[in-house]
């Protein structure tokens, strides 16, 4: 599964909404699924930029670290 950042997602979302191209016209030309782009434009119109986010963020090593110290101190 590709991962696209948040500025490539906010671009394609523009140029569905500037009418530059259809879902499916749009997908095809930057190889990315119809359905993606539209989760993405249903997100944009909800949420605004904050819905092109990252759902998901990985902790780093140090506060994974911190966070298991935490629960196993007694």
């Amino acid at each position: 599964m590709t991962k696209y950042d948040q500025s490539f997602k906010q671009r394609m979302v523009e140029k569905y909404l500037n009418g530059e191209g259809s879902c499916e016209s749009l997908g095809q030309k930057y190889g990315i699924g119809y359905s993606t782009l539209w989760r993405w434009v249903s997100a944009f119109r909800a949420h605004g930029k904050a819905g092109l986010r990252k759902k998901r963020e990985r902790y780093s090593a140090d506060i994974q670290n911190v966070g298991v110290a935490t629960h196993v101190a007694p």
